[in-house]
């Protein structure tokens, strides 16, 4: 019975303490959300998530940017054929309102960016 009661009791402690650093780790892993003008060189290489209006869509043959503001700043949001075939009805009506991003901060010639990995990382808000 003692032996029991100990691993009833141990299964309880283990429960609680493992629930808990689930919710710890999903609250730091969540990547941060940021507008254009919070990007900065100290984002470089870490996944963020940036929410800006769409400005302009530029095509072209090898590589696709899709520039968004936050009124202060522009911001660029790479795209490159594979993945932009794949969004090309979500980005055509997506000029003029807000769009979140996720990807990974780098840097191309001095600008930072965001490249789109995924068609699942842009989400049209609005």
């Amino acid at each position: 019975m003692k032996f029991e009661n100990f691993l009833l009791l141990s299964s309880l402690i283990s429960f609680v303490f493992g629930f808990s650093l689930l919710v710890y780790l999903s609250y730091y892993l969540t990547p941060p959300k940021l507008t254009p003008s919070q990007i900065n060189e100290n984002f470089l290489g870490n996944k963020v998530i940036v929410t800006g209006k769409v400005v302009e869509i530029i095509k072209r043959e090898k590589v696709n940017y899709i520039i968004v503001s936050d009124e202060h700043k522009n911001f660029t949001v790479v795209v490159f054929p594979n993945v932009f075939e794949k969004i090309r009805d979500k980005i055509e009506i997506s000029k003029g309102k807000f769009i979140e991003v996720i990807g990974i901060v780098t840097s191309y010639k001095g600008n930072l960016q965001i490249i789109l990995q995924n068609p699942d990382n842009l989400k049209i808000l609005e």
